[in-house]
């Protein structure tokens, strides 16, 4: 998804600020107790054992760099491409090393270096990112859902959400109680544990306000990154340029970005503020993104027959329960010829 330069806000141009290493190896590999003993031995950390035991990423530097680019401009779709790493309940080895391949690790390259298998560093856990990715998948359904008709589907969105936010947290998410009026004191009464909140705002039938607020605090917490306490901070630099003849100093911001995975939710921040456009559809069958769907491409290309034949289906169950031409056609929005040729054949 290629934007022009004037789509992605000034601070986040500048690709020596912002840039993220891809490497030509990577796997998802679980320890031997063996090895986790070593690593454990090695980086003088005790307990690792049990922690170690499950699959990880690893990566392994020594095979070379196959990419440097910086997502905010080479990338933009990447929140999209996250998401749909989170669509099933359970990981996609598959998908999830393809997305490895074309965009590194999400979180940072640099944390213990000491554990390693050889020339492997050890990355992400498997389990980890899937459930971060599942966030994300939520957040952008929620978000989608917000702009449709179903109340009771938004809010069924929001609990999902919600969830599952709770799930990936390491430490209580709480709000403030506007119970109050505004008037703080100080004291822990002032503010409410998020799903106490939330499931006040929904029984009061606030289910669009209650859905914004949730999505505000998710990406404000990841983007923040609050359960690591290492969050975006703006800084100052500066380059020379030359004016009149001479080279002076110009002076500039720009945001440290501390992980891939900030870098992801801050692309989703940029898109719903409307600092960036993106173009894609949400495929009605897999619930995937379509990125760059062609003008009048409504889903993926396996999905169109999944569709077709879901469709028919339901024409024919509503046919043997004794439904009329005209009334399946009602129902389903379907042209009768097509229902009549349908019913013709008597099967999907």
């Amino acid at each position: 998804m290629d934007f022009p330069k004037d789509g992605m806000p000034e601070f986040l141009r500048f690709p020596e600020c912002q840039r993220w290493t891809v490497y030509n190896q990577y796997k998802i590999y679980t320890p031997t107790e063996a090895e986790c003993i070593t690593m454990s031995r090695d980086s003088g950390l005790t307990a690792l054992t049990h922690f170690l035991q499950d699959e990880h990423v690893w990566v392994d530097p020594n095979s070379g760099i196959s990419r440097i680019y910086n997502p905010f401009t080479e990338a933009p779709e990447l929140f999209l491409e996250f998401a749909a790493l989170g669509r099933t309940e359970q990981p996609r080895k598959d998908k999830i090393l393809d997305f490895l391949y074309r965009y590194g690790d999400i979180f940072n390259e640099h944390g213990h270096q000491s554990l390693k298998i050889g020339q492997w560093n050890k990355g992400s856990n498997v389990t980890e990112l899937h459930r971060e990715a599942r966030l994300c998948y939520y957040a952008l359904r929620l978000y989608e859902g917000l702009f449709n008709n179903s109340t009771e589907a938004l809010k069924t969105r929001v609990c999902d959400l919600l969830s599952h936010l709770i799930e990936c947290s390491h430490i209580p998410i709480v709000v403030d109680n506007d119970e109050n009026n505004g008037v703080k004191n100080g004291s822990y009464t002032d503010y409410l544990p998020l799903e106490v909140y939330i499931q006040r705002k929904l029984l009061s039938g606030q289910i669009i306000d209650t859905a914004s607020f949730l999505l505000v605090n998710v990406i404000n917490q990841k983007v923040h990154n609050m359960d690591m306490k290492s969050p975006i901070l703006p800084i100052c630099f500066y380059r020379f340029d030359y004016k009149n003849k001479k080279s002076l100093p110009a002076f500039y911001m720009t945001w440290v970005v501390p992980s891939l995975l900030q870098a992801i939710w801050l692309l989703f921040f940029l898109k719903i503020t409307g600092q960036i456009e993106q173009e894609y559809r949400i495929c009605p069958v897999c619930e995937e993104p379509i990125i760059k769907p062609r003008k009048n491409q409504l889903y993926h290309e396996g999905c169109r027959q999944v569709y077709h034949n879901r469709i028919k289906r339901e024409v024919l169950r509503l046919w043997k329960e004794g439904k009329s031409i005209d009334e399946i056609a009602a129902e389903t929005a379907i042209d009768t010829e097509k229902i009549k040729k349908w019913v013709k054949k008597g099967r999907v």
